[in-house]
């Protein structure tokens, strides 16, 4: 419901405000309607956001050039360690320069690979510790989806 008022003193609403308003209706219900949708998205990603934190697997989501996005709890547990895997300047830096490296370019090459199927690819990665603890294991998971078409009719 939407309410407009004007101070007692002030003259009523023309002819030409009704009409302007009568117009307006349909793109204020339509913002209310997204601002609704925005809300519903938010608390869907806080819940995703809870779930992930409480799994007990580290998961960093990033971009193309590996640059952290996201990170669980464990995952930071394990960059905080900073025994083999760290962040700077909200990058994943490795200990081992030839594994960031193998890591980087399979992240790069996810990122830029056309999006044509539905599969998981994966690449898995042994990550050294300075501390000669046994090495973590990481796997670089990548989803494909079908993009959809957005050619209109006419186009070429």
């Amino acid at each position: 419901m939407l309410g407009l008022f004007r101070r007692k003193i002030g003259p009523s609403f023309g002819k030409a405000e009704v009409d302007l308003l009568s117009e307006l209706i349909p793109f204020i219900r339509q913002a209310i309607g997204i601002g609704d949708q925005l809300a519903r998205a938010r608390t869907e990603t806080n819940r995703a956001v809870q779930a992930l934190d409480l799994t007990p697997v580290g998961i960093m989501l990033t971009t193309r050039d590996a640059r952290v996005t996201f990170s669980n709890r464990s995952a930071r547990g394990a960059t905080d360690m900073n025994d083999g895997i760290s962040f700077n300047q909200g990058r994943i830096r490795l200990h081992n320069k030839a594994e960031e490296r193998l890591l980087h370019e399979a992240v790069r090459t996810a990122a830029m690979s056309p999006i044509v199927c539905a599969d998981i690819t994966r690449a898995s990665f042994s990550i050294q510790r300075p501390s000669s603890k046994p090495p973590l294991l990481a796997m670089a998971l990548f989803r494909y989806f079908v993009a959809p078409s957005t050619s209109r009719r006419g186009d070429s």
